[in-house]
């Protein structure tokens, strides 16, 4: 997996906690009533600056009132473009992501 994918990844999980909070009308003190994460926490994740653990993605979700998987899972997976190319007697294949 591509750092790029993980990043990108990582931007959306930040955008969905903060879209889903504000969505739900919740301060970052709310729902760190609600979830047990520091509201200082949540706002480091919520602007990229840090990358939470597993456990806080889990306590939040909770905190939220949403299956962890809908935080995680990729809502479409990345378009790639790939090559196919013949050399010989092995095909070669490379690839890049579509932006």
């Amino acid at each position: 997996m591509s750092s790029d994918f993980i990043e990108l990844r990582l931007a959306e999980l930040s955008n969905y906690i903060r879209r889903a909070r504000e969505k739900i009308g919740l301060t970052l003190n709310e729902l760190s009533e609600q979830s047990g994460v520091a509201p200082s926490t949540i706002q480091k994740i919520e602007s990229r600056q840090i990358i939470p653990s597993i456990a806080v993605i889990l306590k939040i979700a909770a905190g939220l009132g949403v299956e962890t998987g809908e935080m995680i899972a990729p809502r479409s997976l990345p378009k790639v473009d790939i090559v196919v190319q013949r050399r010989g007697q092995y095909a070669s294949m490379s690839g890049r992501s579509g932006k």
